[in-house]
Protein backbone atom coordinates (compact mmCIF):
# COMPACT_ATOMS: atom_id res chain seq x y z
CA UNK A 1 0.00 0.00 0.00
CA UNK A 2 1.25 3.40 -0.97
CA UNK A 3 -0.15 6.79 0.52
CA UNK A 4 0.86 9.76 -0.90
CA UNK A 5 -1.44 12.75 0.22
CA UNK A 6 -0.92 13.77 4.02
CA UNK A 7 -4.81 15.27 3.30
CA UNK A 8 -5.95 12.42 2.08
CA UNK A 9 -4.45 9.74 5.25
CA UNK A 10 -5.72 12.24 7.84
CA UNK A 11 -9.46 12.89 6.27
CA UNK A 12 -9.96 8.91 6.24
CA UNK A 13 -9.27 8.61 9.61
CA UNK A 14 -11.17 11.72 10.19
CA UNK A 15 -14.30 10.17 8.59
CA UNK A 16 -15.54 7.95 11.17
CA UNK A 17 -15.26 11.24 13.31
CA UNK A 18 -16.17 13.48 11.04
CA UNK A 19 -19.39 14.98 13.43
CA UNK A 20 -17.73 14.94 16.40
CA UNK A 21 -14.96 17.17 14.56
CA UNK A 22 -17.56 19.45 13.81
CA UNK A 23 -18.94 20.06 17.01
CA UNK A 24 -15.25 20.26 17.85
CA UNK A 25 -15.31 23.36 15.87
CA UNK A 26 -18.91 25.17 17.62
CA UNK A 27 -16.78 26.46 20.56
CA UNK A 28 -14.47 28.62 18.34
CA UNK A 29 -17.03 29.23 15.47
CA UNK A 30 -19.64 30.39 17.48
CA UNK A 31 -17.73 31.42 20.74
CA UNK A 32 -16.19 34.08 18.27
CA UNK A 33 -19.56 35.64 18.48
CA UNK A 34 -18.85 36.50 22.21
CA UNK A 35 -16.75 39.72 21.80
CA UNK A 36 -19.05 41.23 18.98
CA UNK A 37 -22.08 40.41 21.66
CA UNK A 38 -20.29 42.04 24.44
CA UNK A 39 -18.98 45.18 22.44
CA UNK A 40 -22.50 45.81 21.24
CA UNK A 41 -23.39 45.86 24.63
CA UNK A 42 -21.14 47.70 25.78
CA UNK A 43 -21.90 50.22 22.80
CA UNK A 44 -25.56 50.51 23.64
CA UNK A 45 -24.68 51.37 27.02
CA UNK A 46 -22.14 53.95 26.43
CA UNK A 47 -25.39 55.65 24.14
CA UNK A 48 -27.56 55.67 27.22
CA UNK A 49 -24.85 56.99 29.34
CA UNK A 50 -24.64 60.07 26.81
CA UNK A 51 -28.46 60.20 26.58
CA UNK A 52 -29.26 60.80 29.77
CA UNK A 53 -27.74 62.19 33.17
CA UNK A 54 -29.63 60.29 35.36
CA UNK A 55 -30.54 56.44 34.64
CA UNK A 56 -33.47 54.15 35.26
CA UNK A 57 -32.42 50.29 35.55
CA UNK A 58 -34.91 49.44 32.94
CA UNK A 59 -33.25 51.71 30.46
CA UNK A 60 -30.00 49.47 30.85
CA UNK A 61 -31.77 45.94 31.07
CA UNK A 62 -31.37 45.03 27.49
CA UNK A 63 -27.69 45.84 26.63
CA UNK A 64 -27.05 44.36 30.62
CA UNK A 65 -29.49 40.79 29.19
CA UNK A 66 -27.16 41.01 25.89
CA UNK A 67 -24.02 41.15 27.90
CA UNK A 68 -24.61 38.09 30.35
CA UNK A 69 -26.52 36.54 27.38
CA UNK A 70 -23.34 36.38 25.31
CA UNK A 71 -21.65 35.43 28.09
CA UNK A 72 -23.36 32.03 28.81
CA UNK A 73 -23.80 31.37 25.34
CA UNK A 74 -20.05 31.59 25.01
CA UNK A 75 -19.49 28.97 28.03
CA UNK A 76 -22.03 26.77 26.15
CA UNK A 77 -20.65 26.88 23.05
CA UNK A 78 -17.12 25.50 24.34
CA UNK A 79 -19.03 22.87 26.73
CA UNK A 80 -20.59 21.63 23.64
CA UNK A 81 -16.51 21.91 22.40
CA UNK A 82 -15.81 19.56 24.98
CA UNK A 83 -18.28 16.74 24.50
CA UNK A 84 -16.20 16.10 21.36
CA UNK A 85 -12.99 15.76 23.27
CA UNK A 86 -14.79 13.20 25.18
CA UNK A 87 -16.26 11.32 22.18
CA UNK A 88 -13.92 11.68 19.64
CA UNK A 89 -10.65 12.93 20.14
CA UNK A 90 -9.35 9.79 21.84
CA UNK A 91 -10.56 6.96 19.29
CA UNK A 92 -9.28 9.32 16.80
CA UNK A 93 -5.58 8.95 17.72
CA UNK A 94 -5.97 5.50 18.46
CA UNK A 95 -6.94 5.08 15.28
CA UNK A 96 -3.73 7.23 14.20
CA UNK A 97 -1.43 5.26 16.19
CA UNK A 98 -3.13 1.71 15.05
CA UNK A 99 -2.73 2.56 11.26
CA UNK A 100 0.79 3.70 11.57
CA UNK A 101 1.68 0.67 13.45
CA UNK A 102 -0.28 -1.39 11.07
CA UNK A 103 1.22 0.17 7.82
CA UNK A 104 5.02 0.20 9.16
CA UNK A 105 4.83 -3.54 10.72
CA UNK A 106 4.10 -4.48 7.02
CA UNK A 107 6.98 -3.11 5.47
CA UNK A 108 9.71 -5.04 4.12
CA UNK A 109 12.65 -7.03 5.92
CA UNK A 110 14.94 -4.66 3.55
CA UNK A 111 13.39 -1.52 5.33
CA UNK A 112 14.40 -2.66 8.63
CA UNK A 113 17.41 -3.20 7.50
CA UNK A 114 18.04 -0.45 5.79
CA UNK A 115 16.70 2.71 8.70
CA UNK A 116 17.45 2.91 12.04
CA UNK A 117 14.73 1.50 14.25
CA UNK A 118 15.31 4.97 16.29
CA UNK A 119 14.40 6.55 13.34
CA UNK A 120 11.33 4.85 12.81
CA UNK A 121 9.90 4.97 16.34
CA UNK A 122 11.06 9.01 16.12
CA UNK A 123 8.88 9.25 13.27
CA UNK A 124 5.86 7.21 14.60
CA UNK A 125 6.40 9.49 17.46
CA UNK A 126 6.86 12.77 15.14
CA UNK A 127 3.22 11.96 13.46
CA UNK A 128 1.05 11.47 16.40
CA UNK A 129 2.82 14.62 18.37
CA UNK A 130 2.51 16.49 14.86
CA UNK A 131 -1.36 15.72 13.95
CA UNK A 132 -2.32 16.17 17.79
CA UNK A 133 -0.46 20.21 17.50
CA UNK A 134 -2.28 20.63 14.58
CA UNK A 135 -5.50 19.07 15.74
CA UNK A 136 -5.04 21.88 18.65
CA UNK A 137 -4.32 24.71 16.48
CA UNK A 138 -6.98 23.87 14.13
CA UNK A 139 -9.16 24.29 17.52
CA UNK A 140 -7.80 26.67 19.34
CA UNK A 141 -4.73 28.94 18.10
CA UNK A 142 -5.84 29.50 14.23
CA UNK A 143 -9.89 28.86 13.97
CA UNK A 144 -10.82 30.91 16.69
CA UNK A 145 -9.05 34.56 15.89
CA UNK A 146 -9.84 33.44 12.25
CA UNK A 147 -13.52 33.24 12.69
CA UNK A 148 -13.37 36.41 14.64
CA UNK A 149 -11.44 38.07 12.29
CA UNK A 150 -13.87 37.16 9.40
CA UNK A 151 -17.31 38.18 11.51
CA UNK A 152 -15.50 41.35 12.80
CA UNK A 153 -14.87 42.17 9.16
CA UNK A 154 -18.12 41.64 8.25
CA UNK A 155 -19.55 43.57 10.68
CA UNK A 156 -16.97 46.24 10.07
CA UNK A 157 -18.75 46.42 7.03
CA UNK A 158 -22.21 46.90 8.13
CA UNK A 159 -20.68 49.74 10.58
CA UNK A 160 -18.18 51.77 9.12
CA UNK A 161 -17.28 51.58 5.37
CA UNK A 162 -14.35 53.57 5.24
CA UNK A 163 -12.65 51.41 8.57
CA UNK A 164 -13.68 48.08 6.42
CA UNK A 165 -12.01 49.23 3.07
CA UNK A 166 -8.88 50.28 4.43
CA UNK A 167 -8.01 47.05 6.40
CA UNK A 168 -9.51 44.83 3.57
CA UNK A 169 -6.83 47.01 1.30
CA UNK A 170 -4.44 45.90 4.23
CA UNK A 171 -5.01 42.31 4.54
CA UNK A 172 -4.69 42.19 0.63
CA UNK A 173 -1.18 42.99 0.77
CA UNK A 174 -0.60 41.18 4.41
CA UNK A 175 -2.30 37.79 3.45
CA UNK A 176 0.06 36.74 0.24
CA UNK A 177 3.31 37.55 1.81
CA UNK A 178 1.99 35.88 5.05
CA UNK A 179 1.16 32.99 3.41
CA UNK A 180 4.46 32.71 1.16
CA UNK A 181 6.59 33.55 4.08
CA UNK A 182 5.19 30.72 6.34
CA UNK A 183 5.32 28.17 3.60
CA UNK A 184 8.66 28.88 3.29
CA UNK A 185 9.28 28.49 7.08
CA UNK A 186 7.52 25.11 6.85
CA UNK A 187 10.33 23.87 4.68
CA UNK A 188 13.09 24.71 6.58
CA UNK A 189 10.61 23.13 9.74
CA UNK A 190 10.11 19.61 7.66
CA UNK A 191 14.90 20.00 6.79
CA UNK A 192 15.63 20.17 10.39
CA UNK A 193 12.75 17.44 11.40
CA UNK A 194 14.51 14.78 9.16
CA UNK A 195 17.65 15.89 10.83
CA UNK A 196 16.26 15.31 13.88
CA UNK A 197 14.78 11.95 13.27
CA UNK A 198 18.62 10.62 11.88
CA UNK A 199 19.81 12.13 15.71
CA UNK A 200 16.88 9.92 17.51
CA UNK A 201 18.03 7.13 15.12
CA UNK A 202 21.74 7.44 15.95
CA UNK A 203 21.18 7.35 19.48
CA UNK A 204 18.87 4.58 19.88
CA UNK A 205 21.50 2.70 17.92
CA UNK A 206 24.08 3.99 20.60
CA UNK A 207 22.25 2.80 23.13
CA UNK A 208 21.01 -0.63 21.91
CA UNK A 209 24.87 -1.39 21.60
CA UNK A 210 26.05 0.08 24.83
CA UNK A 211 27.50 -3.26 25.90
CA UNK A 212 29.66 -2.53 22.88
CA UNK A 213 30.85 0.51 23.76
CA UNK A 214 31.90 0.13 27.62
CA UNK A 215 33.32 -3.40 26.38
CA UNK A 216 35.79 -0.44 23.47
CA UNK A 217 35.40 2.38 25.90
CA UNK A 218 33.93 4.05 23.28
CA UNK A 219 31.93 6.30 25.11
CA UNK A 220 33.98 9.76 24.48
CA UNK A 221 34.25 8.87 20.51
CA UNK A 222 30.14 8.32 20.35
CA UNK A 223 29.60 11.37 22.39
CA UNK A 224 32.22 13.33 20.02
CA UNK A 225 30.01 11.45 17.11
CA UNK A 226 26.63 13.28 18.22
CA UNK A 227 28.48 16.81 18.62
CA UNK A 228 30.06 16.65 15.81
CA UNK A 229 26.52 16.19 13.73
CA UNK A 230 24.93 18.81 16.20
CA UNK A 231 27.82 21.53 15.15
CA UNK A 232 27.76 20.08 11.76
CA UNK A 233 24.30 19.55 10.36
CA UNK A 234 21.70 20.10 13.06
CA UNK A 235 22.59 23.11 14.49
CA UNK A 236 23.05 25.06 11.35
CA UNK A 237 19.36 23.47 9.92
CA UNK A 238 17.89 24.80 13.34
CA UNK A 239 19.53 28.34 12.98
CA UNK A 240 18.34 28.86 9.35
CA UNK A 241 14.70 28.21 10.42
CA UNK A 242 15.28 30.03 13.63
CA UNK A 243 16.67 33.09 11.96
CA UNK A 244 14.19 33.47 8.93
CA UNK A 245 10.99 33.08 11.79
CA UNK A 246 13.16 35.51 13.93
CA UNK A 247 12.70 38.18 10.09
CA UNK A 248 9.32 37.26 9.39
CA UNK A 249 8.37 37.94 12.90
CA UNK A 250 9.80 41.02 12.97
CA UNK A 251 7.79 41.73 9.32
CA UNK A 252 4.59 41.06 10.49
CA UNK A 253 5.13 43.04 13.79
CA UNK A 254 5.93 46.33 11.57
CA UNK A 255 2.90 45.63 9.59
CA UNK A 256 1.26 45.62 12.64
CA UNK A 257 2.17 48.98 13.98
CA UNK A 258 1.86 50.28 10.55
CA UNK A 259 -2.37 48.93 11.33
CA UNK A 260 -2.72 49.99 15.04
CA UNK A 261 -1.45 53.47 13.84
CA UNK A 262 -3.33 53.81 10.68
CA UNK A 263 -7.07 52.85 12.48
CA UNK A 264 -6.13 55.13 15.17
CA UNK A 265 -5.65 58.03 12.79
CA UNK A 266 -8.65 57.32 10.21
CA UNK A 267 -11.18 57.18 13.25
CA UNK A 268 -9.65 60.21 14.49
CA UNK A 269 -10.75 62.25 11.57
CA UNK A 270 -13.75 60.48 11.18
CA UNK A 271 -15.26 61.58 14.91
CA UNK A 272 -14.12 65.28 13.74
CA UNK A 273 -15.92 65.28 10.71
CA UNK A 274 -19.25 63.83 12.56
CA UNK A 275 -19.44 60.55 10.49
CA UNK A 276 -19.27 58.44 13.92
CA UNK A 277 -20.87 58.58 16.99
CA UNK A 278 -19.30 58.76 20.34
CA UNK A 279 -20.87 55.20 21.49
CA UNK A 280 -19.81 54.45 17.70
CA UNK A 281 -16.55 55.12 18.19
CA UNK A 282 -16.49 52.78 20.90
CA UNK A 283 -17.77 49.92 18.80
CA UNK A 284 -16.05 50.56 16.28
CA UNK A 285 -12.52 51.08 17.52
CA UNK A 286 -13.32 47.99 19.49
CA UNK A 287 -14.19 46.03 16.34
CA UNK A 288 -11.39 47.31 14.81
CA UNK A 289 -8.78 46.18 17.18
CA UNK A 290 -10.51 43.36 17.60
CA UNK A 291 -10.13 42.49 14.06
CA UNK A 292 -6.37 43.61 13.83
CA UNK A 293 -5.93 41.31 17.52
CA UNK A 294 -7.14 38.25 15.39
CA UNK A 295 -5.18 39.08 12.76
CA UNK A 296 -2.15 38.86 14.09
CA UNK A 297 -3.20 35.95 16.20
CA UNK A 298 -4.35 34.08 12.65
CA UNK A 299 -0.83 34.94 11.19
CA UNK A 300 0.69 33.37 14.26
CA UNK A 301 -1.71 30.53 14.59
CA UNK A 302 -1.09 29.91 10.59
CA UNK A 303 2.37 30.21 11.42
CA UNK A 304 2.49 27.46 14.28
CA UNK A 305 -0.03 25.31 11.88
CA UNK A 306 2.53 25.49 9.17
CA UNK A 307 5.43 24.27 11.75
CA UNK A 308 3.26 21.62 12.75
CA UNK A 309 2.20 20.33 8.59
CA UNK A 310 6.12 20.72 8.52
CA UNK A 311 6.93 18.26 11.15
CA UNK A 312 3.81 16.06 10.01
CA UNK A 313 4.95 15.95 6.48
CA UNK A 314 8.89 15.04 8.04
CA UNK A 315 7.20 11.84 9.35
CA UNK A 316 4.93 11.13 6.95
CA UNK A 317 7.48 9.68 4.80
CA UNK A 318 7.30 6.54 6.95
CA UNK A 319 3.43 6.43 5.60
CA UNK A 320 4.41 7.56 2.19
CA UNK A 321 6.72 4.46 1.73
CA UNK A 322 5.21 1.63 0.22
CA UNK A 323 5.14 -1.36 2.63
CA UNK A 324 5.61 -3.57 -0.16
CA UNK A 325 2.37 -5.72 0.72
CA UNK A 326 2.36 -8.10 -2.61
CA UNK A 327 -1.06 -6.73 -4.29
CA UNK A 328 -1.14 -10.51 -5.53
CA UNK A 329 -1.79 -12.11 -1.61
CA UNK A 330 -4.43 -14.71 -2.25
CA UNK A 331 -5.77 -16.80 0.62
CA UNK A 332 -4.37 -18.64 3.84
CA UNK A 333 -1.87 -21.59 2.66
CA UNK A 334 -3.31 -24.60 3.54
CA UNK A 335 -1.06 -27.08 4.43
CA UNK A 336 -2.02 -31.41 5.11
CA UNK A 337 1.76 -32.35 3.91
CA UNK A 338 4.62 -29.63 4.45
CA UNK A 339 6.98 -30.64 1.50
CA UNK A 340 9.29 -27.66 0.38
CA UNK A 341 10.12 -26.80 -3.02
CA UNK A 342 12.51 -24.39 -4.96
CA UNK A 343 12.54 -24.75 -8.49
CA UNK A 344 14.97 -22.81 -10.39
CA UNK A 345 15.28 -19.85 -8.27
CA UNK A 346 17.00 -16.73 -9.11
CA UNK A 347 17.81 -13.87 -6.62
CA UNK A 348 20.01 -11.63 -6.05
CA UNK A 349 19.88 -8.29 -3.52
CA UNK A 350 19.19 -4.85 -4.78
CA UNK A 351 21.58 -4.86 -8.01
CA UNK A 352 23.99 -7.37 -6.97
CA UNK A 353 25.30 -10.28 -8.51
CA UNK A 354 23.17 -13.38 -8.45
CA UNK A 355 22.88 -15.80 -4.83
CA UNK A 356 21.13 -18.15 -6.39
CA UNK A 357 20.92 -19.22 -10.71
CA UNK A 358 18.78 -22.10 -11.06
CA UNK A 359 18.51 -23.05 -7.43
CA UNK A 360 16.35 -26.42 -7.15
CA UNK A 361 16.07 -27.87 -3.96
CA UNK A 362 13.24 -30.91 -3.10
CA UNK A 363 12.63 -31.65 0.86
CA UNK A 364 9.27 -34.29 1.58
CA UNK A 365 7.11 -33.86 3.91
CA UNK A 366 8.56 -34.98 7.08
CA UNK A 367 11.76 -35.03 5.95
CA UNK A 368 14.56 -33.66 7.97
CA UNK A 369 17.47 -32.01 6.40
CA UNK A 370 20.71 -29.75 7.05
CA UNK A 371 22.06 -26.97 5.51
CA UNK A 372 25.94 -26.55 5.77
CA UNK A 373 28.34 -24.05 3.94
CA UNK A 374 31.03 -21.19 4.95
CA UNK A 375 29.71 -17.68 5.43
CA UNK A 376 28.14 -16.05 2.80
CA UNK A 377 27.22 -19.34 0.69
CA UNK A 378 23.34 -19.01 0.98
CA UNK A 379 21.66 -20.76 3.77
CA UNK A 380 20.29 -17.85 5.76
CA UNK A 381 19.16 -16.29 2.11
CA UNK A 382 17.13 -19.62 1.61
CA UNK A 383 15.32 -19.64 4.90
CA UNK A 384 15.26 -15.80 4.15
CA UNK A 385 12.59 -16.53 0.70
CA UNK A 386 11.01 -19.51 2.54
CA UNK A 387 9.41 -17.08 5.11
CA UNK A 388 8.99 -14.20 2.25
CA UNK A 389 11.67 -11.54 3.74
CA UNK A 390 12.63 -11.64 0.17
CA UNK A 391 11.30 -11.97 -3.00
CA UNK A 392 12.75 -13.80 -5.55
CA UNK A 393 13.72 -12.68 -9.06
CA UNK A 394 12.21 -15.76 -10.91
CA UNK A 395 11.37 -19.17 -10.39
CA UNK A 396 8.96 -20.55 -7.56
CA UNK A 397 8.97 -21.80 -3.95
CA UNK A 398 6.33 -24.38 -3.36
CA UNK A 399 4.64 -25.37 0.03
CA UNK A 400 2.74 -28.40 -0.02
CA UNK A 401 3.08 -27.87 -4.04
CA UNK A 402 1.56 -24.36 -3.36
CA UNK A 403 3.59 -21.24 -4.84
CA UNK A 404 4.15 -19.52 -1.48
CA UNK A 405 4.02 -15.75 -3.56
CA UNK A 406 -0.17 -16.36 -4.23
CA UNK A 407 -0.44 -16.94 -0.52
CA UNK A 408 -1.04 -14.51 2.38
CA UNK A 409 2.47 -13.69 4.30
CA UNK A 410 1.02 -14.37 7.28
CA UNK A 411 -0.29 -17.54 7.09
CA UNK A 412 3.22 -18.50 5.52
CA UNK A 413 4.95 -17.49 8.77
CA UNK A 414 2.63 -19.07 10.75
CA UNK A 415 2.93 -22.20 9.50
CA UNK A 416 6.47 -21.68 10.28
CA UNK A 417 8.77 -22.22 13.44
CA UNK A 418 11.43 -20.24 13.58
CA UNK A 419 14.47 -20.73 16.36
CA UNK A 420 16.72 -18.00 14.87
CA UNK A 421 20.84 -17.39 15.68
CA UNK A 422 20.35 -14.31 17.01
CA UNK A 423 17.61 -14.22 19.97
CA UNK A 424 15.44 -11.14 20.83
CA UNK A 425 13.43 -11.19 23.37
CA UNK A 426 9.82 -8.65 24.64
CA UNK A 427 10.53 -6.67 27.71
CA UNK A 428 8.00 -9.12 29.64
CA UNK A 429 7.51 -11.71 31.36
CA UNK A 430 9.21 -15.55 30.83
CA UNK A 431 5.28 -16.51 30.66
CA UNK A 432 4.91 -14.07 27.82
CA UNK A 433 7.49 -14.89 25.89
CA UNK A 434 6.92 -18.34 25.76
CA UNK A 435 3.60 -18.43 25.56
CA UNK A 436 3.77 -15.50 22.72
CA UNK A 437 3.75 -18.53 20.26
CA UNK A 438 0.12 -19.80 20.80
CA UNK A 439 -2.55 -17.16 22.06
CA UNK A 440 -4.14 -18.83 25.24
CA UNK A 441 -1.73 -21.28 25.59
CA UNK A 442 -2.71 -22.88 28.83
CA UNK A 443 0.26 -23.35 31.66
CA UNK A 444 0.67 -26.47 31.56
CA UNK A 445 1.30 -26.14 27.53
CA UNK A 446 3.94 -23.57 28.69
CA UNK A 447 5.42 -25.91 31.43
CA UNK A 448 5.83 -28.70 29.01
CA UNK A 449 7.33 -26.74 26.07
CA UNK A 450 10.19 -25.42 28.53
CA UNK A 451 10.69 -28.78 30.16
CA UNK A 452 11.19 -30.18 27.05
CA UNK A 453 14.15 -26.90 25.91
CA UNK A 454 15.66 -27.74 29.19
CA UNK A 455 14.72 -24.21 30.27
CA UNK A 456 12.05 -25.36 33.10
CA UNK A 457 14.29 -25.85 36.14
CA UNK A 458 16.25 -22.83 35.78
CA UNK A 459 13.20 -20.68 36.07
CA UNK A 460 12.16 -22.14 38.71
CA UNK A 461 14.77 -21.37 40.58
CA UNK A 462 13.77 -17.25 39.95
CA UNK A 463 11.86 -15.56 42.82
CA UNK A 464 9.43 -14.71 40.76
CA UNK A 465 9.64 -18.03 38.38
CA UNK A 466 7.65 -17.84 35.20
CA UNK A 467 6.50 -13.98 36.24
CA UNK A 468 9.99 -12.59 35.74
CA UNK A 469 10.62 -9.96 33.47
CA UNK A 470 13.45 -10.82 30.84
CA UNK A 471 14.42 -6.88 30.18
CA UNK A 472 15.02 -5.60 27.26
CA UNK A 473 15.78 -7.96 24.06
CA UNK A 474 16.38 -10.19 26.95
CA UNK A 475 18.87 -8.73 28.48
CA UNK A 476 18.70 -10.40 32.06
CA UNK A 477 19.05 -13.70 30.69
CA UNK A 478 22.61 -15.36 29.48
CA UNK A 479 22.64 -15.89 25.39
CA UNK A 480 22.12 -19.87 26.30
CA UNK A 481 18.93 -18.95 28.79
CA UNK A 482 17.71 -16.71 25.71
CA UNK A 483 18.26 -19.59 23.14
CA UNK A 484 16.88 -22.45 25.11
CA UNK A 485 12.95 -19.95 25.69
CA UNK A 486 13.83 -19.53 21.51
CA UNK A 487 13.27 -23.24 21.64
CA UNK A 488 9.91 -23.80 24.14
CA UNK A 489 8.46 -21.20 22.21
CA UNK A 490 8.97 -23.04 18.58
CA UNK A 491 7.91 -25.95 20.25
CA UNK A 492 4.40 -24.21 21.66
CA UNK A 493 4.03 -23.57 18.01
CA UNK A 494 4.06 -26.93 16.36
CA UNK A 495 4.23 -25.80 13.62
CA UNK A 496 4.57 -28.22 10.61
CA UNK A 497 7.66 -26.24 8.91
CA UNK A 498 10.52 -26.22 11.80
CA UNK A 499 13.39 -23.79 11.09
CA UNK A 500 16.82 -24.42 12.98
CA UNK A 501 19.10 -21.18 12.42
CA UNK A 502 22.13 -22.00 14.90
CA UNK A 503 19.85 -22.96 17.71
CA UNK A 504 22.46 -24.65 19.89
CA UNK A 505 25.38 -21.82 19.13
CA UNK A 506 24.87 -19.75 22.17
CA UNK A 507 24.90 -22.86 24.34
CA UNK A 508 27.67 -24.63 26.36
CA UNK A 509 28.73 -28.08 25.92
CA UNK A 510 26.12 -29.39 28.94
CA UNK A 511 23.71 -27.60 27.65
CA UNK A 512 23.99 -28.33 23.84
CA UNK A 513 23.64 -31.61 24.57
CA UNK A 514 20.61 -31.39 26.83
CA UNK A 515 19.14 -29.63 24.33
CA UNK A 516 20.18 -31.40 21.42
CA UNK A 517 18.45 -34.29 23.14
CA UNK A 518 15.24 -31.89 23.28
CA UNK A 519 15.64 -30.99 19.46
CA UNK A 520 16.30 -35.00 18.37
CA UNK A 521 13.04 -35.95 20.24
CA UNK A 522 11.13 -32.66 17.81
CA UNK A 523 12.73 -34.45 15.00
CA UNK A 524 11.10 -38.30 15.61
CA UNK A 525 7.83 -36.37 15.04
CA UNK A 526 7.14 -37.38 11.35
CA UNK A 527 4.86 -34.81 10.74
CA UNK A 528 6.99 -31.74 10.93
CA UNK A 529 9.45 -30.59 7.89
CA UNK A 530 12.54 -29.70 9.63
CA UNK A 531 15.15 -27.06 8.33
CA UNK A 532 18.58 -27.44 10.02
CA UNK A 533 21.55 -24.74 9.52
CA UNK A 534 24.66 -25.21 12.02
CA UNK A 535 28.19 -24.54 11.69
CA UNK A 536 28.64 -27.86 14.66
CA UNK A 537 28.28 -30.32 12.38
CA UNK A 538 27.67 -32.91 15.02
CA UNK A 539 24.33 -31.57 15.69
CA UNK A 540 22.84 -32.80 11.92
CA UNK A 541 24.69 -35.73 12.11
CA UNK A 542 20.77 -37.63 12.39
CA UNK A 543 19.05 -35.71 9.57
CA UNK A 544 18.12 -37.50 6.88
CA UNK A 545 19.98 -35.16 4.33
CA UNK A 546 22.28 -32.90 4.82
CA UNK A 547 22.78 -30.13 1.74
CA UNK A 548 26.32 -28.64 1.26
CA UNK A 549 26.43 -24.99 -0.48
CA UNK A 550 29.22 -22.85 -1.45
CA UNK A 551 28.63 -19.51 -3.47
CA UNK A 552 24.53 -19.76 -3.84
CA UNK A 553 24.89 -23.65 -5.27
CA UNK A 554 24.58 -27.17 -4.00
CA UNK A 555 27.80 -28.78 -4.36
CA UNK A 556 27.40 -32.02 -2.35
CA UNK A 557 24.18 -33.77 -0.37
CA UNK A 558 23.56 -36.70 1.15
CA UNK A 559 23.09 -38.46 4.94
CA UNK A 560 25.95 -37.68 7.41
CA UNK A 561 27.67 -41.07 6.78
CA UNK A 562 27.50 -40.77 2.89
CA UNK A 563 29.21 -37.07 3.20
CA UNK A 564 32.02 -37.86 5.34
CA UNK A 565 32.99 -40.97 3.64
CA UNK A 566 33.43 -39.12 0.57
CA UNK A 567 37.12 -38.45 -0.05
CA UNK A 568 37.83 -34.80 -0.58
CA UNK A 569 34.51 -33.36 0.07
CA UNK A 570 33.78 -30.11 1.21
CA UNK A 571 31.75 -31.51 4.06
CA UNK A 572 34.39 -34.04 5.17
CA UNK A 573 37.11 -31.24 5.24
CA UNK A 574 34.54 -29.21 7.55
CA UNK A 575 34.24 -32.34 9.91
CA UNK A 576 37.96 -32.83 9.53
CA UNK A 577 38.60 -29.51 10.75
CA UNK A 578 36.40 -29.28 14.30
CA UNK A 579 37.11 -32.75 14.95
CA UNK A 580 40.98 -31.73 15.66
Amino acid sequence: MEINSPLKFLYELIKPYKYWCLLALVGPVFGSLHHLGLNYAIKLLIDEFSKNDVLKFIDLLYPISLFIGFEIFHSVCWRLASISEIKGKPYFFRDLMVKIYDHVSNHSYTYFQNNLSGSIISKIKGINDSVYSMYNALQYSLSEPFIKLTISGIVLGFINIYLFLFILFFATIYTPIAFYCYKKLENLTQDAQNDWHKIVGLVADKISNIFTILSFAKNKAEGEQIMNHYNNKHIPLVLKRTIYDFKISILMDVFYWILMISVFLLTINLRNAGKISTGGVAFTMAITFNFAQNLWHTAMGTKDFFNHLGNFKSSFSIIRTSNNIDENEGNDIQIQNPSIEFKNVNFCYSDDKNIFENLNISIKSGEKIGLVGISGSGKSTIISLLTKNFKINSGEILIDNQGIWSKSTYSIRKNIALIPQDISLFHRTILENISYAKQNASLEEVYNAAKFAKIHDFIETLSKKYNTIVGERGVKLSGGQRQRIAIARAILKNAPILILDEATSSLDTESERDVQISLNAMLENKNTTVIAIAHRLSTLKHLDRIIVLEKGKIIEEGSHDALINKKDGMYKKLWDMQMI
